[in-house]
């Protein structure tokens, strides 16, 4: 598994895919093949946000942005052995809302500003991404089964990563969040990719115990003991696993300010085949390959008749 993120005003998306070792060589290639018809060089980079240099040379062999994104989503939703994904977490400026266990409810708590202080922000929702990303990896792998290979996540490099200052008061109303952003939230802000590896370790050695996602320790599912870290400008795989989180990102971002998400609804219209299980927008968790986490009713129908 691929994930990067994306980070678009309240939005963070963590997203990427899925697919066989044995055919990432063929995923890669035809990424790069893509991008030399575009004008750009194997070693370019090409994410969903677009550098100003490789836009204007893209521009020069005369693709709109906007094209070059189509047809990227066109690649991605024409490779069948990718799964891919996209959780999107919302920095709630309202009312902050969970979901029951079991239950289809909205639960009315505190707002962002209330419960989380100055100090917090999008980017600490980062480590819950990266866990539901990993438990919907470890259930289609629990169903498929394993054929000898061991299983890899591998993470855009987390030197992005910049801690809130921990206040004792900010400390307080993070005891009142629910327990399953607590963790992730106080363990960011406190300790960055340390607490994700702790984490990691924690649901090797015990999988993952609650809700629709319950599954073995991962390490009898045959996943490395820990997860890899590269970068994009490297990595064709996680320029892929870029677009998709970005993309997402994108429709999410632009439907909550009232604005037409254009291209990225397109994009992600394209791509939604190759979303996990197919109905990206089933389950009791608010979504399968897409998530939206806190809940937010209103948001995900205006993202989901967006792409119907």
């Amino acid at each position: 598994m691929y994930l990067d993120e994306s980070e678009q005003g309240q939005f963070l998306s963590v997203g990427g895919f899925f697919i066989a070792t044995s055919k990432l060589p063929d995923v890669e290639s035809q990424w790069v093949a893509f991008k030399q018809g575009l004008g750009l060089g194997a070693s370019d980079v090409f994410k969903w946000r677009v550098d100003p240099d490789v836009r204007s040379r893209i521009e020069q062999k005369g693709h709109s942005i906007d094209d070059a994104r189509i047809q990227a989503a066109e690649l991605v939703a024409a490779l069948d052995h990718v799964v891919a994904l996209a959780i999107v977490l919302q920095e709630r400026r309202g009312r902050y809302v969970v979901l029951g266990e079991g239950e289809n409810a909205e639960v009315e708590g505190r707002s962002w500003n209330e419960v989380y202080g100055k100090g917090g922000a999008v980017r600490h929702f980062y480590a819950r991404g990266v866990e539901f990303a990993l438990q919907r990896f470890a259930i289609h792998i629990s169903r498929a089964g394993t054929q000898g290979e061991p299983c890899q996540v591998v993470l855009d490099d987390l030197g992005w990563s910049q801690t809130g200052k921990m206040t004792r008061a900010l400390s307080r109303k993070l005891d009142q969040l629910p327990d399953a952003d607590h963790w992730a939230i106080r363990g960011w802000m406190e300790k960055g990719p340390e607490a994700l590896r702790q984490a990691y370790s924690d649901w090797y050695e015990k999988g993952f115990q609650s809700g629709p996602y319950q599954c073995s320790p991962l390490r009898s599912l045959r996943f490395e003991a820990t997860f890899h870290e590269s970068h994009a400008t490297w990595s064709p795989a996680l320029q892929i696993a870029d677009f998709i989180a970005g993309c997402a990102a994108a429709v999410f971002s632009q439907l909550s300010c009232n604005r037409r998400p254009g291209a990225a609804s397109e994009c992600l219209r394209t791509m939604l085949k190759r979303f996990m299980h197919g109905n990206s927008f089933g389950f009791r968790v608010w979504g399968d390959g897409i998530v939206l986490w806190p809940p937010n009713r209103d948001l995900w129908n205006r993202v989901k008749n967006s792409l119907q």
